[in-house]
């Protein structure tokens, strides 16, 4: 009997800085909901296809104290969360700028 193939889930912004936090914290998923007290489908679901509505800074936060991460990471998470609910020209130019060198003022 054949396997059926399985479906490659791509993660948005939001998933993908998520995980790099998680792995820096040695957190998986399931301890990461566990600890910030969320459901692993709600976690799963924001990683994959935000909701029509971002979590608000104070929830970010929350999650964030519980993983222990760093005042900077959280504010990075939620930039990225924002960021994952713009559109995709925004985000196109938000990654140009950021790739843009600054040039010292005359």
């Amino acid at each position: 009997m054949l396997c059926p193939m399985r479906r490659q889930r791509i993660l948005n912004r939001f998933g993908k800085v998520l995980d790099d936090v998680l792995a820096e914290h040695g957190l998986s998923n399931a301890k990461f909901s566990r600890l910030a007290n969320i459901p692993r489908s709600t976690l799963s679901h924001l990683k994959l296809r935000p909701p029509t509505t971002a979590p608000s800074l104070e929830e970010v936060r929350a999650w964030g104290k519980a993983a222990g991460m760093t005042a900077a990471q959280i504010l990075a998470l939620h930039d990225a969360i924002q960021l994952s609910f713009s559109p995709q020209y925004v985000q196109e130019v938000v990654d140009r700028l950021r790739k843009k060198p600054v040039r010292p003022e005359r």
